[in-house]
C-alpha cells in the first residue's frame, strides 16, 4: 500500500511544498476550501495537489490544524490573569471568526495532540508564577470551555442574522408575542436581551479568575485596556430592524 508520505517523495521534484498547499488552503478559509480552489490559486493541477494530500478531507484536516494554531504567548513578566485572559480572547475570536472550523473542532477533525504546544506553554507560564501543574491545567481549560462556549452562542447569533434577524430582534418578538411566558428571562432584561451582553464571555472568564486568586490569597489585578474594552462591534449587528421599530416590540412585551 502507498501512503501519502511515500508518494510525496516519490516520482520527479516537486514545484511545491506541503506548506504551500496548506498556506493556500488558509488564505481561501475553510468555508471555500476545495483541491480544485487550491490547485488554482498556486497555478498547478488538481493532480498536482494530490501528490501532497490524500483527498478533500485530508486537506481539510491540514487547513483546520493549521488555522488552529496560535502564536505562543509571550512571557513579559505580566499577571498570571492577564495570560488565562489572553488564551481566552484567542480560543474565542479564532472560533468566532471561522465557524467552519469550529464545526470541525466538535466533530474531532483537529486532534488533540495539536493543542499539546499551547497548553505546555500556558502550564510552563503558570507554574513560573506559582501554581501547581493541576491548578494551571484547571484554569486552561476552564478558561478556555468558557471562550469556545462563547464562540458557539456567537457562531449561532451570527447565522440568525445572515437569515435575516438578530437575535435580539427573536428575542423581543417572542417577548411581546408571549408576554406572560417567561416572566424570570423578562426580567434579566438587557443581560439577556441585548446581544452585546448575551455573547460577552469576559464577566463568567472574570468569575473564574476571582476564585482562583481568592485561593491564592491575591486580588485580582484590572483588567489590561486591551482586555476591558467594549465588546460592542466585536458581534453580529443588534439591528437588523430598525432600532426604533426593535423598541416597540420590547415595548409591547412590558405592556
Amino acid at each position: 500500500m502507498t501512503t501519502s508520505t511515500s508518494r510525496r517523495t516519490m516520482g520527479r521534484p516537486r514545484r511545491l511544498t506541503l506548506r504551500q498547499v496548506i498556506d493556500a488552503g488558509v488564505d481561501l478559509g475553510l468555508e471555500d476550501l476545495s483541491v480544485s480552489a487550491v490547485a488554482l490559486r498556486l497555478g498547478v493541477s488538481a493532480g498536482t495537489i494530490y501528490t501532497y494530500v490524500e483527498n478533500r478531507d485530508e486537506l481539510m484536516r491540514l487547513v483546520a490544524a493549521s488555522l488552529a494554531e496560535r502564536p505562543p504567548i509571550e512571557d513579559c513578566g505580566q499577571h498570571w490573569a492577564e495570560i488565562a485572559r489572553e488564551h481566552a480572547a484567542h480560543s474565542f475570536e479564532l472560533l468566532r471568526n471561522e465557524p467552519v472550523l469550529l464545526a470541525h473542532v466538535v466533530s474531532g477533525a483537529v486532534e488533540p495532540e495539536e493543542a499539546f504546544p499551547e497548553m505546555e506553554r500556558f502550564l510552563l507560564l503558570l507554574t513560573a508564577r506559582g501554581f501547581t501543574v493541576e491548578a494551571a491545567f484547571a484554569l486552561y481549560r476552564g478558561s478556555g470551555q468558557i471562550a469556545v462556549g462563547a464562540a458557539v452562542t456567537s457562531a449561532m447569533g451570527h447565522a440568525w442574522q445572515q437569515r435575516g434577524e438578530s437575535r435580539r430582534i427573536k428575542v423581543a418578538r417572542t417577548f411581546a408575542e408571549t408576554p406572560d411566558a417567561y416572566p424570570n428571562l423578562h426580567g434579566l432584561g438587557a443581560i439577556f436581551a441585548d446581544d452585546s451582553s448575551y455573547f460577552d464571555y469576559r464577566p463568567t472568564l472574570e468569575r473564574l479568575l476571582s476564585q482562583f486568586a481568592a485561593e491564592r490569597g491575591e486580588t485580582l489585578p484590572v483588567p489590561s485596556d486591551e482586555a476591558a474594552g467594549s465588546f460592542a462591534g466585536n458581534f453580529p449587528g443588534e439591528h437588523l430592524l430598525p432600532s426604533g421599530e426593535t423598541d416597540q416590540l420590547f415595548a409591547q412585551a412590558e405592556e
